[in-house]
């Protein structure tokens, strides 16, 4: 755990976040607009590729919706390694922050077999738990400041 936190003290500007409040409120800010952009552009999609009626334009848009998420889950994880390193020893006692980087590590997952999957039935079961998983992301990380 020492050694994480003094992986956590090399990155630039960490010492100034711990410092600043307004710098790591901006960062905050920051990661919950990147986290808008990932679960924004992963609902609808995962919604039209189950099949959800009123959801079929997002399939038609699917390239974008994907490189938006990519682009969200970049800022996301930036700004959040950032915020983690205000605090990383608090962080790995807070259950709701390793249940947050469990679902993370598991949507990964269900992404990167997505990718190779080609039956739609399959897709379709794998949408519906991409959706379920983002969600108990955005509620973990939501939990942490009251765990």
């Amino acid at each position: 755990m020492a050694l994480i936190a003094a992986l956590a003290d090399q990155l630039p500007f960490a010492g100034a976040l711990r410092r600043a409040v307004a710098a790591y409120a901006l960062v905050n800010a920051v990661h919950i607009l990147c986290l808008g952009l990932l679960i924004g552009s992963i609902l609808p999609l995962d919604l039209g590729i189950a099949g959800m009626r009123g959801f079929g334009w997002a399939v038609a848009v699917a390239r974008s919706l994907r490189r938006m998420a990519v682009a969200g889950f970049a800022g996301v994880a930036l700004t959040g390694l950032y915020l983690f390193a205000v605090r990383p020893l608090d962080y790995l006692g807070n259950d709701a922050f390793l249940l947050k980087i469990a679902a993370i590590a598991v949507a990964g997952c269900n992404a990167l077999t997505f990718s190779v999957v080609r039956h739609a039935g399959i897709r379709r079961f794998q949408a519906g738990a991409s959706l379920t998983i983002w969600l108990t992301v955005l509620l973990a990380g939501r939990w942490i400041g009251f765990v």
